[in-house]
């Protein structure tokens, strides 16, 4: 699957810099840091999941080549460990209230938005002998195309490895 995505883009445009600090103030944290904001911190874990970043170290020193700010690792750990919890839960309800068709509206997504997930079904190699997959085992691979708006498979693509 293809792990390129606008995850960031779509949270900036999405929940503004008022609407983190309304929800800081609302856990009762205080954001006292000019370099490295919770706006920041935020956008550090996005990457780190979507890039799948090995650290704090890691993500330090490859940060920059996303748009964030220089800053050691260690800025990074202290901040995570000062932020409430309770910040990120909201964050993610906020998100989902927003995800309504008003807002797939104003984003203007020139097509339907679907959820995309792939699975290998695997079997012994007697069964399925044209998808060899590894040693005894035979595959597929299902991609399944789910459309949130009828609550139903949209497409199912299916892929397998050939003999080489």
């Amino acid at each position: 699957m293809n792990k390129h995505t606008t995850l960031p883009n779509l949270m900036q445009k999405l929940v503004s810099d008022e609407e983190i600090q309304l929800i800081a103030e609302a856990v009762g944290y205080r954001d006292s840091s000019r370099t490295f904001t919770l706006r920041e911190l935020i956008h550090f874990f996005l990457l780190a999941a979507m890039h799948q970043w090995k650290s704090f170290r890691h993500g330090a020193d490859v940060g920059p080549l996303y748009g964030l700010p220089r800053f050691h690792y260690s800025t990074v750990s202290k901040k995570a460990k000062e932020v409430p919890y309770d910040i990120m839960k909201r964050l993610l309800a906020l998100i989902m209230s927003k995800c309504n068709r008003q807002t797939r509206r104003s984003l203007r997504f020139p097509k339907p938005l679907r959820v995309v997930d792939s699975t290998t079904v695997t079997v012994g190699k007697n069964r399925l002998p044209w998808a060899p997959y590894h040693g005894e085992r035979a595959g597929v691979k299902l991609h399944v195309a789910y459309s949130p708006e009828s609550s139903l498979p949209a497409d199912v693509v299916e892929t397998h490895r050939t003999a080489s």
